[in-house]
């Protein structure tokens, strides 16, 4: 199995986990929670019931617009934890809601003029961006935007030009390209685009998704729309997270004495420490991002030339402390997944659950380090041309399969030339006796299998051996045990 079967199989079984993955299954998950709690609070408020009654009583169509629209999902759910606090409270729903039926109320009130993509879903761009009043529905619409953005710092709604409106089609089409099985479930939680500038204390803005603020949509810096595979990663990420508030609308992840929104985690990359919920929702992006770069770097001919080539560090967030350490979605979701896994007793048995399947996706991501994998061996590709620079301590090399030049440090030269057809632990003996007197041995060790991994990553280096189907599901419930990094 070549490193691209692996990204491909990987991507597959993230997007169709029936649990966490299955872009149906949560769907319908999704419209019998809106079911329920939109019949509770027509039950609650017999003064105001019949349009709320009636929206619970409408079609899985007209309830998955009604669940896509920012203002009225975020009436929902303030509503629903309303009621529970208080159950004769006033509610904000029914003021709302259309008396005629259909439930795209907030591009009605002027937030969008245009489809974002063709399929799936049915997600609008936020494009007349002057503010309107005289409608409550136009009215919270403003509201909600303050308080996702409210610093003065912000400019928020921005109008897109034609070629930005463009870039966000075509990176909708390359995410469903690239990943067919994740793809197009991310895209059908979004309902709205707009795009957005801010600066905060890790930098500017990149993307950021509205959460239970402003459900549903994602804000979009229109510098992420200069390439297409950054807006597609964007449009990835901020997805993802609406995918997972879904998901844990559906099943609690922590007790409900945990705080989640307690800053507990250390971010090496980051200034400030994180929560343990946005822990959660960053490892639950990083194990997908991790396989879209490898899908990105590994792209056939078909999608490179409809596309053109991917950068090396699409979608990733600049590191602000860290450098090398963190500088890629892999690195960030192993130190995530290790610092979740000291604090599994902050979880409920569903929370240990999810955290552990993204574990498992990170261990089919990565292969154990050479020595320790029996059985496989590596063969290096063999290159179009290579030129040595013995002087400069670099080998150039050029490859076909996707086209790309390659520069080669000391290290990535050595084990590439090692790769002959050998097992790991023959190439960790030899690179570790072709250093010897430079390098400590132990260091050497550490060297040759961060080096063939790399080469492996990038499709130089081919990994053969023999073992099971991948499987991101167990057949018993984790402990916390079972969310080691490895």
């Amino acid at each position: 199995m070549t490193r691209r079967d692996v990204w491909q199989e990987v991507e597959r079984l993230l997007g169709t986990d029936p649990e966490y993955g299955d872009p149906a299954a949560i769907e319908r998950r999704l419209l019998a929670r809106l079911r329920v709690g939109l019949t509770m609070l027509a039950d609650l408020g017999p003064r105001t019931s019949g349009a709320v009654r009636r929206c619970a009583a409408s079609s899985d169509a007209d309830l998955r617009v009604m669940s896509r629209d920012p203002v009225l999902r975020n009436a929902f759910e303030s509503d629903l934890r309303a009621v529970t606090a208080q159950p004769d409270a006033d509610p904000l729903l029914p003021a709302l809601l259309p008396a005629d039926g259909g439930y795209a109320v907030s591009r009605a009130a002027g937030a969008a003029g245009g489809p974002a993509w063709r399929s799936p879903g049915s997600a609008w761009v936020w494009t007349e961006v002057g503010r309107r009043g005289g409608d409550p529905v136009a009215e919270r619409l403003w509201f909600l935007l303050g308080e996702q953005f409210p610093d003065r710092s912000a400019t928020v709604p921005i109008e897109p030009s034609a070629a930005e409106l463009t870039v966000i089609e075509e990176a909708a089409d390359l995410l469903t390209a690239l990943m067919p099985a994740v793809g197009p479930g991310v895209l059908a939680n979004i309902g709205m685009v707009g795009l957005a500038r801010d600066e905060g204390a890790d930098g500017p803005l990149h993307s950021v998704a509205g959460g239970d603020r402003f459900p549903s949509t994602v804000f979009i810096a229109p510098e992420k729309l200069r390439n297409v595979w950054d807006a597609a990663g964007a449009l990835l990420h901020e997805g993802l997270h609406l995918t997972l508030f879904e998901i844990i609308r559906c099943g609690a992840v922590v007790p409900d004495h945990v705080d989640p929104t307690s800053d507990v985690v250390p971010i090496p990359w980051r200034r400030e420490a994180w929560s343990l919920m946005r822990v959660l929702f960053a490892l639950h992006v990083y194990v997908h991002l991790a396989v879209y770069h490898g899908l990105a770097r590994s792209a056939g001919a078909g999608i490179r030339r409809r596309f053109g080539e991917p950068p090396a560090d699409a979608a990733l967030s600049r590191a602000t402390f860290g450098g090398a350490r963190y500088a890629t979605p892999e690195l960030r979701a192993r130190h995530l997944a290790e610092q979740l896994a000291r604090r599994s007793q902050l979880f409920t048995a569903y929370g240990n659950e999810l955290v552990a399947w993204l574990v498992r996706a990170l261990g089919l991501l990565a292969p154990a380090a050479p020595g320790d994998r029996a059985g496989t061996t590596f063969q290096a590709v063999a290159p179009v041309a290579a030129v040595p620079l013995p002087e400069q301590r670099r080998l150039v090399v050029a490859l076909a399969d996707p086209p790309r030049v390659r520069w080669l440090n000391p290290s990535a030269w050595l084990a590439y030339s090692l790769c002959d057809g050998r097992d790991g632990a023959a190439i960790r003996t030899e690179y570790a006796e072709s250093v010897a007197g430079a390098v400590p041995p132990a260091e050497a060790l550490r060297q040759a299998d961060a080096a063939l991994l790399a080469l492996v990553d990038d499709g130089m280096v081919v990994a053969r051996h023999e073992e099971p189907r991948a499987s991101l599901r167990t057949p018993s419930r984790p402990t916390g045990h079972d969310t080691e990094e490895r």
